[in-house]
C-alpha cells in the first residue's frame, strides 16, 4: 500500500467537495470546451481520490446508442480537485489508467505538505 500524502487542515468554513459537485463542474466543463455535444457521466465511473475526484464523462448520444463516432476526442477524464478546487483533463492519447498514475504520481512530487 503507498502512503498518500495528508494535506494540511482545510481553511475555517471549508466544504469537502461531493461527488455530486465534481461531476458538475466536470460535465459543465466538457460542454465548455467541446460545444454541441451534451456530456453526462458515464454511469459507476467516477471515484473519489486523496486529491479530489476522477470523473468520466462523454455525449449523451453516445450513452443511448453506443456508437463509438459519438465519441469526441480529448474529452473523457478530469480530476476535479478538492483543495485547492482545480480541474485538470486527463489525457486521452494514453490508457486510462496510465494517464491518472502519471497526474497522481506528479502531484505526489508537487505536494508542499510531504
Amino acid at each position: 500500500m503507498v502512503d498518500a500524502p495528508v494535506p494540511p487542515p482545510p481553511a475555517v468554513g471549508y466544504v469537502a467537495l461531493t461527488s455530486v459537485d465534481a461531476v458538475r463542474v466536470a460535465v459543465h466543463y466538457a460542454n465548455m470546451i467541446a460545444p454541441g455535444h451534451e456530456f453526462v457521466e458515464l454511469p459507476k465511473r467516477s471515484a473519489e481520490h486523496w486529491f479530489g475526484w476522477v470523473v468520466i464523462v462523454v455525449p449523451q448520444k453516445y450513452l443511448q446508442t453506443g456508437d463509438e463516432r459519438e465519441l469526441v476526442p480529448g474529452v473523457s477524464a478530469f480530476v476535479v480537485e478538492d483543495h485547492p478546487r482545480k480541474i485538470t483533463p486527463l489525457p486521452s492519447s494514453v490508457p486510462f489508467d496510465r494517464a491518472l498514475a502519471e497526474y497522481e504520481r506528479r502531484k505526489k512530487e508537487a505536494a508542499p505538505f510531504r
